[in-house]
């Protein structure tokens, strides 16, 4: 699963029917429970990667963590309709994926200062000041 690719397929019409399935699918993918019968029921085959071995990666569990919260915060989001601040968190975090696999990530405090702290402060939420836990702390 490409999650870089699925994250701007959510934000490109963050309204559009099906994306809290999606959402669901990659939060079961991550922690490990890919289903092929559920990805081809969502008809998502242009978000699955072209190699064989692409899917497999090593994800350091905090920012795992990280991504695991960020999706449930944007299935609570979508299920309440909250789509303006759903697309921020999704456009926030669509870049993460691709920085681990390039191993760009070099330093988490800049991620969280350039990406989401601008999002904690538009939003003011009681989440983000929890999200800031996942990567202030620096690459472990």
């Amino acid at each position: 699963m490409n999650l870089y690719r699925s994250f701007v397929f959510i934000r490109n019409d963050i309204k559009r029917y099906g994306n809290k399935e999606l959402v669901s699918f990659l939060l079961d993918s991550l922690k490990g429970d890919f289903d092929i019968e559920v990805a081809n029921s969502l008809d998502i085959d242009f978000l699955l990667d072209d190699h064989e071995n692409s899917n497999i990666i090593y994800v350091p569990e905090y920012l795992k963590k990280a991504l695991l919260y960020a999706l449930t915060k944007l299935t609570h989001l979508l299920s309440d309709m909250a789509y303006d601040e759903a697309y921020d968190l999704v456009d926030a975090i669509h870049v993460l994926p691709e920085l681990i696999i390039h191993g760009k990530l070099q330093n988490l405090d800049d991620f969280w200062n350039t990406f989401i702290k601008p999002m904690r402060n538009k939003w003011n939420s009681i989440y983000f000041q929890e999200f800031e836990g996942f990567f202030i702390s620096g690459l472990k």
